[in-house]
């Protein structure tokens, strides 16, 4: 994938962001898309079948019922799709280089120069001792509390979807 953006954008040859990323981001997908489709199966079939019977077509019900009474769910999925994606330590290991700094621009996504935490955990967690240990340490911290945050926010617009939906009347 690296040598195809090398080709056809000038990228370099090994390492960007923006390839790890999309690589990260089809990893993730299996998880998005089988929660959001058993949230939009969860949708019960009275209410389906009582939109088309008062003269709604196919595309109605389904964009005016299903994804609204299944978004809690479609939406928990994609936190938890971004969740996984942050967590992904190999993937982003394989094809990231081990250079420490700052790309230039910040936000330069092609560039081939800085790591994530996750990488910086798997290249340095072998050999590291004292103080350096603990940095490590609290680098999983912080990866784990951002994934928290995360699967809170899916639990929270979960249940106010939950609310605003009716519930179980």
């Amino acid at each position: 994938m690296n040598q195809y953006f090398y080709i056809e954008f000038g990228t370099p040859t090994i390492g960007t962001y923006f390839a790890a990323g999309l690589m990260i981001g089809i990893m993730a997908l299996p998880t998005v898309v089988t929660v959001a489709e058993d949230a939009l199966n969860a949708v019960p079939e009275p209410i389906k079948s009582g939109a088309l019977a008062m003269g709604s077509t196919e595309w109605q019900t389904t964009k005016s019922v299903t994804i609204p009474a299944g978004l809690s769910g479609v939406s928990a999925g994609v936190l938890l799709g971004i969740g996984r994606a942050m967590g992904e330590t190999m993937a982003a290991t394989v094809m990231l280089t081990h250079t420490k700094g700052f790309p230039s621009p910040v936000f330069d996504a092609f560039s081939n120069y800085g790591e994530t935490l996750t990488t910086v955990i798997a290249f340095e967690g072998g050999n590291a001792s004292g103080i350096h240990m603990s940095a490590l340490f609290a680098a999983g911290v912080v990866l784990f509390v951002m994934v928290m945050i995360l699967s809170i926010g899916s639990q929270y617009v979960e249940w106010r979807m939950y609310q605003k939906l009716g519930g179980d009347q």
